[in-house]
């Protein structure tokens, strides 16, 4: 079993691993950096028309948003997710090295750079909230690329955290397996703020994404969202570090009158 690296040799690694890439825009470049454009334009038509391009200055300021702004009840819960990530990391081995994997315009990037020494990369398939993300939070490392056929750094990071993402990839599993041996010893991939379906719920949940994309004017971007089942994971052994649909979770709610996310919380280790 390979030997845990102290955080600063982790840093290190994650360094060397970035070096020889490309720049352009402040946003480092994998060979798989053009792989998914046609997702990439459709995903982007989406975010204009359903009012999710923030300012620099909005964007500095997520998942903080005044209570009338576009989709403030949204961002209230995508802080409950961030505050019990942030306190599960922060019960781990001091600075840590993240890879936070579709991290849309690098909002939980920014958070997850905050404690000092961390060491974050964002990895994403869109060029344009890249080169903003880069721009807004100068402490993460940004990598436009393909989690799906790149090859990343093994053993580099304690986290590997997939926030809102596995939805627009197709295989779920492929693509946790995928980024295991990316993790040190001892540390584990976060799958959270993520729909996962029983087999009964799939059609309903297909027919109103179809619904959605329609009225947003980009029916196209139907065909790159999955509805991956809760089943498709369970054979990688994750441990539910948090489910809504607990009794527990459902009556603190209610008591507290803050629900909490609406998704489970999932962690994978190597």
């Amino acid at each position: 079993m390979r030997v845990g690296r102290p955080a600063g040799n982790r840093g290190a690694l994650v360094r060397e691993w970035l070096r020889p890439l490309p720049v352009v825009d402040g946003v480092h470049r994998l060979p798989g950096a053009d792989v998914r454009r046609e997702f990439a334009r459709l995903y982007m038509m989406v975010r204009s028309a359903e009012g999710r391009t923030p300012t620099d200055a909005q964007l500095a300021r997520l998942p903080s948003t005044d209570v009338s702004a576009p989709h403030a009840p949204e961002w209230a819960l995508r802080a409950a997710s961030l505050r019990m990530l942030m306190h599960r990391l922060g019960r781990g081995r001091g600075p840590m090295a993240i890879l936070d994997v579709g991290h849309g315009n690098g909002w939980m990037s920014g958070h997850l750079a905050g404690p000092p020494g961390a060491t974050v990369v964002g990895l994403d398939a869109v060029h344009e909230e890249l080169v903003q993300a880069a721009r807004v939070f100068p402490r993460v490392a940004f990598v436009l690329g393909d989690a799906a056929s790149d090859e990343l750094p093994e053993g580099a990071f304690d986290a590997v955290v997939m926030a809102a993402i596995l939805q627009y990839l197709p295989d779920a599993a492929d693509a946790v397996r995928r980024l295991l041996p990316c993790l040190t010893d001892g540390g584990a991939l976060h799958v959270l703020d993520t729909p996962l379906y029983q087999e009964g719920e799939r059609e309903a949940a297909r027919e109103r994404t179809r619904e959605h994309y329609g009225r947003m004017g980009v029916p196209g971007m139907a065909a790159h969202y999955h509805h991956h089942l809760m089943a498709d994971l369970l054979p990688l052994a994750p441990r539910v570090l948090y489910d809504p649909r607990m009794p527990d979770r459902r009556l603190l709610a209610a008591l507290t009158r803050r629900p909490g996310p609406p998704y489970p919380w999932l962690a994978f280790g190597r």
